[in-house]
């Protein structure tokens, strides 16, 4: 039996490789200061730090469940 593609992968691996673009890109976050740049550099990587583990443990997801199809009885 074929197994059927999962796109929900390729999305957020797209997604995880954008917002560690934007995290690279905040420069402004190093610099701490009490001025409003900082708070919203700060509120943009709390928001997009979810990628950073997304990131390393998407190609172990989509290897694991093409393992997993290739199990006989499955």
């Amino acid at each position: 039996m074929k197994e059927k593609y999962k796109y929900y992968i390729d999305v957020l691996n797209v997604i995880s490789c954008l917002s560690v673009v934007i995290l690279h890109t905040n420069n402004a976050f190093w610099k701490f200061s009490y001025e409003s740049y900082w708070i919203s550099a700060n509120f943009i990587e709390c928001i997009f730090y979810f990628a950073v583990p997304v990131f390393f443990t998407q190609p172990e997801a989509h290897w694991s469940f093409s393992a997993y199809a290739q199990l006989p009885g499955i």
